[in-house]
């Protein structure tokens, strides 16, 4: 009986050892990622913030929007937190990716909304995408940000964030300008302005060249080479009118009348 008191006794130190022993690992475990954590919020700490791809946003609203997530200024807290964040809401912005170059800077790549054309009502310019819905609008033009104006759309109705424009026959027109959108960002030179007459034909206006694409037949063709002939006529300061309403892709022949808008 006494043998079996013992046996049993010996049993329970061990299971008090092993329960000690794991207790001890597990403090061992939380002190090693207490000492993890301090060691990152100490190294990581955040100094600096480059942002870059912002067209229509300055830095301090992109910086006011990364600052919305709860990182402390660390390092990689606000890398996490924010890269791939999209902004369904936010005007001209869709996401950010966010890199880190240091362990105190990381880099913001905005990456704006693919808008194609703005409608100006009411002293406002109405930002739409390329499927007619309107994403942005502001006061002002920002210069350079490959959006051109566009005369000739008239609005039926008020225009309101995130609905479609009230514009009437609108499929066609919003082909040609995403292609024109898809031109541009092939590296041809935005227009500085875009105009659809009564018929639906579309021409743009680079300083004093006009450019008549027509309709929306041949739309790319036509792109394509208005991007091959523009850097010559705005090289050797032509002012007219470059035809190209009915090109095809198979005349090798251009029109361009001189004195001609």
């Amino acid at each position: 009986m006494s043998e079996r008191k013992s046996e049993i006794s010996a049993k329970g130190r061990k299971r008090k050892k092993r329960r000690r022993r794991g207790l001890r690992i597990f403090l061992d475990i939380l002190l090693f990622l207490a000492a993890a954590i301090v060691s990152l919020a100490l190294v990581f700490q955040l100094k600096q913030v480059k942002v870059e791809g912002n067209v229509h946003n300055t830095k301090d609203e992109v910086l006011t929007l990364v600052r919305q997530c709860p990182t402390e200024d660390n390092t990689l807290l606000t890398a996490l937190m924010n890269n791939g964040r999209t902004f369904p809401d936010e005007g001209f912005i869709s996401s950010f990716k966010v890199s880190i170059t240091s362990v105190s800077s990381v880099t913001v790549t905005v990456v704006e909304k693919r808008l194609v054309g703005a409608l100006k009502d009411n002293g406002t310019y109405w930002y739409f995408d390329g499927d007619g819905i309107v994403q942005a609008r502001s006061h002002a033009l920002t210069d350079g940000d490959g959006i051109p104006v566009v005369e000739g759309l008239e609005p039926d109705g008020e225009m309101t964030m995130e609905e479609k424009l009230p514009v009437s026959g609108l499929k066609t027109k919003l082909t040609m300008l995403d292609s024109l959108r898809d031109r541009i960002d092939q590296g041809l030179e935005a227009p500085d302005s875009a105009s659809f007459l009564e018929d639906g034909t579309l021409t743009l206006v680079y300083g004093d060249v006009s450019v008549k694409l027509g309709d929306g037949s041949h739309i790319g063709i036509r792109l394509a080479k208005l991007a091959d002939i523009l850097p010559i006529l705005e090289q050797d300061n032509y002012a007219g009118t470059l035809h190209l309403e009915n090109y095809d892709g198979s005349q090798r022949n251009i029109v361009f009348k001189k004195n001609e808008i």
